[in-house]
């Protein structure tokens, strides 16, 4: 169930805001819950943002990044 809808029109790429929001191209990311649509000043800023690689450690490494001690140390 969508709970939050968010519009971003600072292009991420450039740092500028974006005017003509109806003539810009956007993207739009969705998780479970989220929505949010990001405007770009041109076509060439959103392909950037759109190949800039993402890290997912967790999944990625197939690391645990849990500490499940109280104490936050592992006790050596």
């Amino acid at each position: 169930m969508l709970q939050t809808q968010m519009i971003s029109t600072r292009d991420p790429i450039t740092g500028r805001d974006v005017e003509d929001l109806a003539e810009s191209p956007f993207v739009v990311e969705i998780d479970e819950s989220n929505e949010l649509t990001i405007y770009f000043e041109s076509e060439a800023s959103r392909s950037a943002y759109l190949n800039l690689p993402v890290e997912h450690p967790g999944a990625d490494l197939s690391l645990n990044l849990d500490n499940p001690t109280d104490e936050c140390f592992d006790g050596n």
